[in-house]
């Protein structure tokens, strides 16, 4: 019995990785896509680019791809979520200042302040 186990441990380790390597990516392609349905609106090239990494990543682990191609698309979706990430940071950064001087420090005339001295009689 634990020469069988020896025999096997090399394909039990293969199957382990691709085990892994698919459970990965599923949950990848879960998060990207409940971040796609959560985020209102998000820059349309960047989202474009991630829709494709993601649909690509599903046809490969429903063809039963090999676990390098797996791991590549992964790696590939998880790198483009990111780029959309922050894409959609910058841009709600600008809308936080009304477009005015973005990507300065957010001051805005409403933030003028008068310091003045006050005497009560």
């Amino acid at each position: 019995m634990i020469k069988t186990a020896e025999s096997n441990a090399a394909q039990d380790k293969e199957r382990r990785v691709e085990a892994e390597a698919r459970n990965e990516a599923d949950s990848a392609v879960y998060q990207v896509e409940r971040l796609l349905k959560d985020e209102g609106e998000l820059p349309p090239s960047e989202k474009g680019a991630v829709e494709q990494k993601l649909t690509a990543l599903r046809e490969a682990l429903k063809n039963d791809a090999p676990v390098d191609r797996i791991k590549s698309l992964t790696a590939e979706l998880q790198q483009e979520v990111q780029k959309l990430t922050q894409a959609a940071q910058a841009s709600a950064a600008c809308g936080d200042c009304g477009g005015s001087n973005c990507g300065g420090s957010g001051y805005t005339a409403a933030d003028d302040v008068v310091d003045a001295e006050f005497e009560e009689k």
